[in-house]
């Protein structure tokens, strides 16, 4: 082989790992601006930051880089949308950054299938309150800033309405899903009973699944934050996300803002997806980095 055709080949292998490093540890920040009428005014200009599947992931000592991006942000109100511990195992870079976030926002806490699956989701349930952190397991509460109000509704993952042990049914490679239609409909019926009992008021909901955006638009809600996609592990230029559970090849709701409208007309649902932190079975990622997500309200 040619010097130079050796050289070459030794200077990419060398790029490599500092390359894969960032594709899976480098944070962005995702900023986006939601202009909708419905916005109570008092909440025009409000800041939400999403945390979603981190996994127990580390970001540096102490969890510093994440720490940094969360304050950089400069949220009024922090949002986890799930899968903040990963199955069993142990949580305590989770909640390394939960005592040092909650200094810089309110912290709200939705729980995903890997707090199912954990066997341990009492505990850190128990030990977030203790951190201040408002636990929102199918239920909400209202917000009230500027003489304004909204709903803040939080849904517990899909498994958790599952009689099986885990939670859910489980097929295929990298744990595709086929959940239970009995499963769905108690999903949905918590949901409607949720928005029943706060009528009128503009609703942010917490939601680990952003496939289920058609139930979310058919019970009329306004905002909903979703992870678990995992952004499609492998993003490709024109293509986006490669395979995520539940949605299989090709997802269609992976990252950014996805609109969808109400069956029958009127209003739709806007809902952010975040393409999470960490990893849960295939922890590699390709041009698809760690995402916060900061979503900013302007009220029309």
């Amino acid at each position: 082989m040619a010097p130079t055709k050796q050289l070459l080949l030794l200077a990419g292998a060398a790029a490599l790992p500092p390359l894969i490093w960032q594709q899976n540890n480098s944070i962005q920040l995702s900023q986006y601006s939601l202009r909708d009428r419905r916005i109570p005014s008092g909440f025009d200009g409000c800041r939400f930051l999403q945390i979603s599947d981190l996994h127990n992931k580390e970001f540096g000592p102490g969890q510093r880089r994440l720490l940094e991006v969360t304050a950089a942000a400069r949220p009024d109100y922090i949002l986890i949308t799930g899968d903040l511990i990963h199955d069993g195992r142990d949580f305590t870079h989770a909640l390394e950054w939960v005592r040092r976030a909650r200094g810089i926002a309110p912290i709200y806490f939705a729980p995903g299938n890997h707090e199912k699956g954990s066997r341990r989701y009492r505990e850190l349930a128990r030990r977030l309150e203790e951190l201040g952190v408002c636990v929102l397991h199918s239920r909400g509460i209202v917000l009230e800033r500027n003489g304004s109000a909204l709903l803040l509704a939080g849904m517990a993952d899909p498994r958790f309405y599952s009689l099986e042990p885990m939670g859910g049914l489980l097929c295929g490679f990298w744990g595709f899903e086929l959940m239970d239609a009995v499963v769905n409909t108690a999903f949905e019926t918590d949901l409607a009973l949720l928005r029943q009992a706060h009528p009128g008021l503009y609703t942010v909901l917490l939601s680990h699944r952003p496939e289920l955006l058609p139930l979310y638009a058919r019970q009329g809600i306004e905002l909903v934050f979703a992870g678990h996609a995992h952004g499609g592990q492998f993003r490709l230029p024109g293509i986006g996300g490669l395979a995520s559970p539940a949605q299989g090849v090709f997802p269609a709701y992976t990252e950014g803002l996805c609109r969808m409208k109400r069956p029958g007309g009127g209003p739709g649902t806007v809902m952010a997806v975040s393409r999470g932190l960490g990893g849960s079975r295939l922890q590699l990622r390709l041009n698809n980095r760690p995402e916060v997500v900061l979503v900013t309200l302007q009220a029309r």
